[in-house]
Order: C-alpha cells, then sequence, then structure tokens
C-alpha cells in the first residue's frame, strides 16, 4: 500500500529547533577546543561561537564564560599536565593583575588540553575571570545541563609546521592527521558524551589558510606571506632562503609546496574529523554527534582574492592584542620564557570576521538539519530510485542501497542516524595499482564520476608534485575531495547522498597516446569513503585506454 500522507518525525528525539531542554528558555552551550574554537585575534561578539548562539536564539548573547576553548591547546598531552610553571602563572591575579579573561585564552598554551577542559567544565573559568583551581585532572559526573557542545581540535597535535613544512611528505601528514583528527578526536567525543549526555555535539572541520592555484594565495609576489610563513612556522621563505633560492631556484617552490600542503591536511582533516564523528554518532543512542565544514573556497585563503583568514603578521583586533600583548610579555619572562615572537602575531592565518561567519553559518546548518523536523516521505522518495515509497518494506530497503561495503547507512541504528549521513561531507578515494611489471598508468587521465559530482584524480599541484597522482606500478594513490571547495554546493544546500546516482572510475587517454601506445591500467584495488565509512571496495581489475569501471553503488 502507499503511502499518502506526508510524515513529519523529530529525529534527534530531544527537542524541537532552537527549544532547550534545560530549563525552556535559552540552551545552555559551551565551546571546547583551540584557537579556532576560542576565536583568535576576534573580539567576543564577532567570534563564530557567538555569532552561531545569536543565530539560534534571535539574538541572546552567549556568556563569555562558555567559550572554554584555549589558543594552542591539543587534544590530549602525551606529557600529562604540562608546564605547571604556565599554568601557575595563568591563574595568579598578584601575577598577571591587568590582564583579563580572554587575554589568557589568546595566550597559546597547549598543556591545558582539550580533555581538560571538558573536564573542568562548567567550573573552569568564573565571570571573575580567574580559575578557581589547578586541578585540572579532577573528573566530574555527567552534566545534563548542557544542550550543546562545539568542539574544534586536532591541529596542534600535529603542529602547523609540520603540516605547512615543504619538505615533509604527505604519507606522514596523512599518518598524523588520522592519530590526531580520528583517533584522538573519536577519544575525545567519546568523553565528551560521557559527560554531556543530553547535549548535542558539533565539530567543526578546518578552514584552507593557504591555497594553490590560479584562485589560491597569492604566493609568488606577495612579499608579507613569504615572511610570515617564515615566522610562523619556519619555512624556506625569501629572508631566509636567499642563499638555497639563488643556488637552486627553491623559494618561490617551498612556498607553493607549503600551500599543497595545508591544501593536504584540510582535505584529510576532513575525511578524518567525519570519519570519527559518524562513527560515534552510530555508537551513540542519545543526542546527535554532527560535522559542521566551513565553506571556504580556494579565493578566501591567505593573499587570495577574498581572505577570509588575518593576514600573516596579524595581530587581530586591537583590543585583543592588547589584552594577549600583556600575557605575551608576561610569559616571555623566566621562568616560562614563552616564544615572544609569534605571541603577539598569533591571529596570522586564523578565520577573521568573514571566516568567523562563514563558520558560524555552517554549523548553524548542520544544527538546524538534524534537529528540526523531517519529512520520511521526502527523504525516501529522494532516495528511491522510482522516486517514492512503495511498500511496508521500501523504506528500509531504500536506506540499505546507500548502506555500501562498511553500512553508512543502517537502518537498525534508527532513523536519526541514518539521517545524520544523508549530507556528503567528504569523499576519499584510494586505489592501488597492481605491482605487475607494466601495470602502471602514468600518462592519462584518471577521473570519478560520481553522477552529480565528477573529478579529475591528477589535477592539482599537490598531488602531481607529490607523486599521489602517477598510478605507478604498486603505488597507492590517495584522494580526497572536500564537496564545497570551488564547487556548486554551499552550507545550506550541500551535497546529499541521495544525488550521488552512481560510481564510475574513467580512464580518458589522449588520442596521440593512444595511437602510440594504448594504456593498460592493472588496478589491484579501488576504494571510496563517503563520510568516512567505505562503501565500495573492488578490484582486481584492468582498464585499456579510454575505459571505464563501474561499481554497484547506490545498490540497484
Amino acid at each position: 500500500m502507499a503511502v499518502k500522507s506526508t510524515v513529519m518525525v523529530n529525529v534527534n528525539n530531544k527537542h524541537e529547533f532552537g527549544k532547550p531542554i534545560t530549563d525552556g528558555g535559552t540552551p545552555t552551550m559551551v565551546v571546547v577546543g583551540d584557537s579556532v574554537a576560542w576565536g583568535q585575534g576576534l573580539v567576543h561578539d564577532k567570534k563564530f561561537a557567538t555569532r552561531f548562539f545569536d543565530r539560534l536564539t534571535g539574538g541572546a548573547a552567549l556568556p563569555r564564560a562558555a567559550i572554554k576553548a584555549h589558543s594552542g591547546a591539543v587534544i590530549r598531552s602525551r606529557n600529562g599536565t604540562g608546564n605547571r610553571d604556565v599554568a601557575l602563572k595563568l591563574a595568579n591575579a598578584n601575577e598577571l593583575q591587568s590582564t583579563t579573561r580572554q587575554g589568557h585564552h589568546e595566550f597559546p598554551y597547549g598543556p591545558l588540553t582539550v580533555h581538560e577542559q571538558v573536564e573542568r567544565l562548567p567550573n573552569d573559568y568564573t565571570d571573575q575571570e580567574r580559575p578557581e583551581r589547578l586541578d585540572v585532572s579532577k573528573a566530574y559526573g555527567p552534566d545534563e545541563t548542557v544542550d550543546i557542545v562545539l568542539i574544534t581540535a586536532g591541529i596542534n597535535d600535529i603542529g602547523g609546521g609540520n603540516i605547512s613544512n615543504p619538505f615533509g611528505d604527505p604519507e606522514s601528514i596523512e599518518k598524523a592527521v588520522r592519530d590526531s583528527c580520528y583517533s584522538r578526536m573519536k577519544r575525545l567525543l567519546r568523553r565528551t558524551q560521557q559527560r554531556f549526555p543530553d547535549a548535542t555535539i558539533i565539530v567543526t572541520g578546518y578552514h584552507l589558510f593557504l591555497s594553490t592555484g590560479p584562485d589560491g594565495s597569492d604566493i609568488v609576489s606577495n612579499d608579507d606571506l613569504a615572511v610570515g610563513l617564515q615566522v610562523l612556522f619556519g619555512l624556506l621563505s625569501r629572508p631566509a632562503g636567499a642563499v638555497l633560492g639563488a643556488l637552486y631556484g627553491a623559494v618561490e617552490l617551498s612556498e607553493e609546496l607549503a600551500a599543497a600542503h595545508v591544501e593536504y591536511f584540510y582535505q584529510q582533516s576532513a575525511h578524518n574529523l567525519r570519519k570519527a564523528v559518524t562513527e560515534q554518532d552510530k555508537a551513540n543512542t542519545g543526542a546527535s554527534v554532527l560535522f559542521a565544514s566551513p565553506n571556504y573556497n580556494r579565493r578566501n585563503a591567505a593573499a587570495a582574492d577574498d581572505p577570509w583568514v588575518w593576514p600573516p603578521l596579524s595581530r587581530g583586533d586591537p583590543a585583543v592584542a592588547s589584552e594577549r600583548s600583556a600575557v605575551c610579555q608576561a610569559m616571555s619572562e623566566p621562568p616560562i620564557e614563552e616564544d615572544s615572537v609569534k605571541c603577539p602575531i598569533a591571529p596570522s592565518l586564523h578565520p577573521n570576521e568573514a571566516g568567523a561567519d562563514a563558520i558560524a553559518r555552517a554549523v548553524h546548518a548542520r544544527y538546524e538539519e538534524a534537529t528540526g523536523r523531517r519529512s520520511v516521505r521526502n527523504v525516501i522518495g529522494n532516495l528511491s530510485e522510482n522516486g517514492g515509497i512503495s511498500g511496508p518494506t521500501s523504506v528500509r530497503e531504500e536506506l540499505e542501497r546507500f548502506a555500501g561495503v562498511d553500512g553508512l547507512i543502517d537502518p537498525a541504528e534508527g532513523l536519526r542516524t541514518c539521517f545524520n549521513q544523508l549530507v556528503v561531507d567528504s569523499i576519499r578515494v584510494v586505489i592501488k595499482t597492481s605491482d605487475d611489471r607494466g601495470a602502471g598508468n602514468q600518462s592519462t587521465t584518471v577521473s570519478l564520476d560520481l553522477g552529480a559530482l565528477t573529478r579529475n584524480l591528477d589535477d592539482t599541484f599537490g598531488q602531481q608534485g607529490f607523486n599521489h597522482a602517477n598510478f605507478s606500478q604498486g603505488a597507492k594513490d590517495d584522494f580526497t575531495i572536500d564537496p564545497l571547495l570551488d564547487t556548486g554546493w554551499t552550507e545550506r544546500d550541500p551535497l546529499h547522498l541521495w544525488e550521488i546516482s552512481k560510481v564510475e572510475l574513467e580512464q580518458d587517454q589522449s588520442e596521440y597516446t593512444e595511437f602510440i601506445d594504448s594504456q593498460w591500467w592493472k588496478v589491484e584495488s579501488f576504494a571510496l569513503y563517503l563520510n568516512g565509512i567505505r562503501v565500495v571496495q573492488a578490484g582486481p581489475f584492468d582498464l585499456d585506454g579510454d575505459d571505464s569501471q563501474s561499481f554497484n553503488y547506490p545498490k540497484s
């Protein structure tokens, strides 16, 4: 029997959008993480968390003490609590009488980890702007008064210098990103859910602060960018690399490689953060764990046409800079002797007001879609091959078409969990070329066709420069794709799962190459991941000349 009415459900099973569960009034929200979560260089009402809260509540002010994030914070330190001298000095009202809580949080300080921020909530910093205690290891019981938790974390566990190092390699970056943005983030999410069992958790992706290509960062002619990269990350820039540049012409190349590495981190971090979010959301029977991808494009990176980041060497908003400078000065003295060069320009390459607005829009759009009411009939109709619900078992069947190898969608987990996978935030392709002699494919173009999205897998400087698209004998090539990056999709109108109508790998050979020697490519294995979950695993198979291989996803 066909369904004749539209069924509206609140898939979050908590409360209607904008209606908190704590007191029937304004939601309780806390923010944990690093300098991006804190809003480095921005005054309180310009931070992305504050702007999201304003959108969510229709104008309510987010209390300053709600933002527990701290510049420099890592997810979890390998060395325990860290530098106690720094903690003591930050907490000592006599030492820093003229400084404020804002100045403290602006100071890049890693030892106050995100795990410790979560443990101390809501008793971390008071409105009097002083820590009440130094017992950062004391764990509190579950807190059911918090409705929303925002998290941005992971990049400091790797280090900006390691990401931007032009002499690094993608394999090392990928391994470090997997450890911080997936393994550590998943443990953090698990602990945050235990701490705040009724809260919707939203993890924000990182922004693209350097970019490549004609619309990206103006690396060649922008001297300020070169100087800034040298100061911030110690890169081979014009001032420091004059000798090497004269000998090898390596200066501009090193900056291009640094930007390519940043793009690679940006894509890999989105995949790994989304994977952690997806798996933890599936494991949780309570409120949702969500991912919000900021809609940055290459033109929004530093030294590009429309930058959404503070420029290199920036001190941020003058009101914030003066407060941070007081703490930087105090911390540069013995026994701390923290870096007095980078601290004053800590806002460099962080989201500026426009960037914070973009992240706030992304968080709001994701929260609104996940917690609002949705029509099951419309969703299933979009997912369906024939455009509608046709029988009592068709809801399960239509959902299962998109499950894939590892169960991206599992009806047994409930509609809330299934519907949280409808927005495609991350696409990853891993191709292993056979190690047989002559198996490689190094003279043709390879593309991935998903129906609504087609992407060449060897079309960026970074991939070509790092041998990530040469498909040579025995090579493993790894590609990550952000559906929002330089496409027509936006945070308000993202790529949805039902728009992926097919999966096809295509080989396109030039007429000249095909005439001389038709390319025979032996693929050992092909894997496709959506939102961090593997949906296709196939191989081995061969492609010859202008050939293609189709895969049964979504399942027909």
